[in-house]
């Protein structure tokens, strides 16, 4: 776990209130593990002071990470008007993450927002040759 600052690759409206952000996060990104999640300040003060988390919704090839996030108060408010370019602090990764199966085959079942995390969960099985159905 490691406090950085990372820059904004993109943060687009993937569909009504939700969000994908790419951060560029290359420590993060080595250390992450599917299941796991990050604190994201939303803005430069202290207002909102709380942090809010994201988890982890997959790596990207150029040593950054995804987040999807629903716009549902006013720290999300915040990071939906975020730019490509800026910058923001993030801690993690964060938690113990998901223990991946030594069986053959897997099932995700996910609904809604709580798909985020499961995306990188079905990539790492993927890459385990673990057969992955999703519902």
């Amino acid at each position: 776990m490691k406090d950085v600052k990372v820059k904004i690759l993109s943060n687009i409206k993937v569909e009504g209130s939700y969000y994908k952000m790419t951060l560029g996060a290359p420590y993060i990104a080595r250390h992450a593990t599917p299941g796991q999640f990050v604190q994201v300040r939303c803005s430069d003060g202290f207002d909102p002071l709380l942090r809010r988390p994201f988890s982890i919704h997959r790596l990207t090839s150029n040593q950054g990470i995804e987040v999807l996030y629903e716009v549902i108060g006013r720290g999300t408010g915040i990071l939906s008007g975020k730019k490509k370019g800026e910058h923001l602090d993030v801690l993690g990764p964060l938690g113990k993450g998901f223990t991946l199966p030594r069986s053959r085959a897997a099932t995700i079942i996910a609904g809604g927002i709580g798909v985020a995390p499961l995306v990188f969960l079905a990539e790492a099985l993927k890459n385990k040759n673990i057969k992955t159905t999703v519902l």
